[in-house]
């Protein structure tokens, strides 16, 4: 199973910390290209959890199946 978590947020990244991000990312082989075992994938569910909430209180609202 993968999990791809989008987060959304009001605080700012320094261009060095978004560096040293894209490093880690990259050394990870992950990639935003589709290219290679992890740069995608086919099939899955995709979920929507609102998280606004503590964790313990995440309940889907949503979900398709790919």
């Amino acid at each position: 199973m993968r999990i791809l978590r989008i987060t959304s947020s009001d605080c700012t990244v320094s261009a060095k910390a978004l560096e040293e991000i894209q490093e880690i990312v990259k050394d990870a082989g992950l990639n935003l290209n589709g290219e290679g075992e992890l740069g995608g994938w086919t099939g899955g569910t995709v979920v929507l959890v609102p998280t606004y909430k503590p964790i313990a209180e995440w309940t889907p609202i949503a979900s398709i199946h790919l």
